[in-house]
């Protein structure tokens, strides 16, 4: 499982002290009942349906947890969030300079009780930055020795700085020191893959349950594809730590909206679901309501290269026409905060314990005469005094509800720009995003693990992630330097700061809206229940009463 904790600047050298106890750190997540399995099914409710269950090819918060579900890394997390070894025995060797890591792997099983090697993890994050799977996720692999050349086709596959030394034995050569590099292993983009499997099932591999292997807690039934709203995860009985595993079964349901989901919970036919901000009020003061804040985030993303937004001055005033904390706080009421920045609270420290986000101060934040200054000299500049600028959101509640409220504040805010909103469903929006055919996006998303630098390279010219079209070579240049100060922590966070503060004040290809909260309702049945702080829940570590 992954999550966004407060890990310290040397996690290479700290970890040994928390992986050390192996079973132990899994048999002790916290205070909780007993592990002997339970047969009656967690029934929970989903928000989305997922599009895939390959760990390189996925795009959504719903794919992530599922495969976080159903795959071990070499890291993972307990119940409390700390990290822990996973396939890696916990005792990599590693060099003088921090660039090579050894890992042994315990000697897990694929769910067919075929054995998982060295040479599976070599296939899966090859796959990852092969150009030709175009995985949104392959920057990721940029930690990697060459890492960015093979995933831009430069270099061969085989120049991939990961290596199967011997069956059980994995060696991996970095690009720089990765202060991070434990978290980065235990994120989705990062689990193996069956090659012998994969290969045989070609392009169908991860469309659905029967095209899928798994090593984790639970195998997946009854899963037919992107469309599906019903399926299910099963205890997994090859997991190499079955033994922690209490429940038999979880039940998966997409009940279409908040309300129909809210009403199966009060009629007592589910256990779990997440709540939108228009069902909160009803539910305040019932002891079933648990509200917190994640590290997932909300965004304003502008196409750069086309139309009105590309026009700098107009951004700056779209990013600071609307009251953040507004619409966090007195419309969500989910536990959300406003964002002002790329990088949330609570996300990442520095080796001195200093939150990124309060050292990076407010960046973009509401400020009316500011928008109105900027607004102006948009409009000088356009030769125009009145617009229109399209804003895609998802086809869901809460995009809708903020969708209104962005529209309601700018235009407000500013005279004479109208905010036209267009609701698509998400394959048809990436479609656009990844086309560039849009003008503005309201889009989520969640950090695959705690390095501020994994939501800074979005931006960078050649990523994937990288739908504003921004191309700058000084801040491109300052990425770089980033991935080369990986033994020197206090400079490399230095540099982080100094790159979040340059993208949004200088060009703005895109603003904070906020931090998003979770609010959601949870039966008695279940005691024990480790809502990671990105949302994801950690079913292994699930107990019921």
């Amino acid at each position: 499982m992954k999550t966004e904790i407060k890990l310290g600047a040397f996690i290479a050298a700290g970890i040994a002290l928390t992986i050390a106890g192996g079973w132990y750190m899994r048999s002790q997540p916290g205070k909780i009942s007993s592990t002997a399995t339970t047969n009656k099914p967690l029934r929970i409710s989903s928000d989305t349906t997922f599009e895939t269950l390959d760990s390189t090819r996925y795009s959504t918060l719903t794919a992530a947890s599922t495969i976080g579900n159903l795959f071990d890394g070499l890291y993972g997390h307990n119940a409390k969030g700390n990290i822990i070894a996973d396939v890696s025995d916990g005792a990599p060797q590693i060099s003088k300079d921090k660039r090579t890591y050894t890992f042994h792997l315990r000697h897990y099983q694929w769910s067919n009780g075929t054995p998982l090697t060295a040479d599976d993890f070599v296939y899966a994050w090859q796959r990852l930055a092969n150009p030709a799977v175009e995985s949104r996720n392959a920057s990721r692999i940029d930690i990697l020795k060459n890492g960015e050349a093979v995933r831009m086709g430069t270099k061969p596959l085989s120049a991939l700085g990961v290596a199967a030394t011997s069956k059980y034995t994995l060696k991996v050569e970095l690009a720089s020191p990765d202060p991070y590099l434990f978290e980065a292993l235990s994120s989705a983009p990062f689990m193996p893959i069956s090659r012998k499997y994969a290969l045989a099932q070609g392009k169908l591999y991860g469309s659905d349950a029967n095209h899928i292997l798994t090593n984790g807690p639970f195998t997946i039934q009854k899963w037919t594809g992107n469309n599906d709203k019903h399926w299910q995860l099963v205890k997994n009985k090859r997991y190499y730590f079955k033994r922690n595993v209490q429940l038999s079964q979880i039940d998966f349901s997409v009940d279409g909206n908040s309300s129909n989901a809210a009403t199966r919970f009060t009629q007592q036919k589910l256990d779990y679901t997440a709540i939108d901000a228009d069902s909160v009020p009803k539910y305040l003061g019932n002891r079933k309501l648990h509200r917190m804040t994640t590290t997932s985030c909300a965004y304003l993303i502008f196409n750069t290269t086309a139309g009105p937004t590309k026009n700098v001055h107009l951004r700056h005033a779209i990013a600071t026409a609307f009251d953040k904390h507004l619409f966090a706080a007195g419309t969500l009421q989910n536990g959300a905060k406003a964002l002002n920045g790329i990088v949330p609270t609570n996300l990442a420290r520095s080796s001195t314990g200093a939150d990124f986000r309060a050292t990076g101060g407010s960046l973009l934040e509401f400020d009316t005469a500011y928008a109105l200054k900027q607004w102006h000299l948009a409009q000088r500049e356009l030769g125009t005094s009145h617009m229109t600028v399209t804003l895609n959101i998802a086809n869901t509640s809460d995009a809708k509800l903020a969708g209104n409220f962005l529209k309601g504040q700018i235009e407000h805010n500013l005279p004479g720009l109208k905010i036209a909103l267009q609701a698509t469903d998400l394959e048809k929006r990436v479609a656009l995003e990844t086309a560039g055919n849009y003008q503005m996006v309201f889009s989520t998303w969640t950090p695959a693990d705690v390095d501020p630098y994994n939501l800074l390279s979005f931006y960078l010219t050649d990523s994937r992630l990288n739908i504003s079209g921004y191309s700058n070579a000084k801040y491109d240049q300052m990425l770089r330097a980033i991935n080369q100060l990986g033994d020197q922590p206090q400079k490399r966070w230095r540099q982080e700061l100094a790159a979040e503060k340059y993208l949004l004040t200088v060009d703005a290809p895109m603003a904070g809206v906020y931090q998003a909260g979770l609010a959601y309702l949870l039966t008695d049945r279940v005691e024990t229940f480790p809502v990671l702080p990105n949302g994801i829940i950690n079913y292994e570590y699930v107990r019921l009463h």
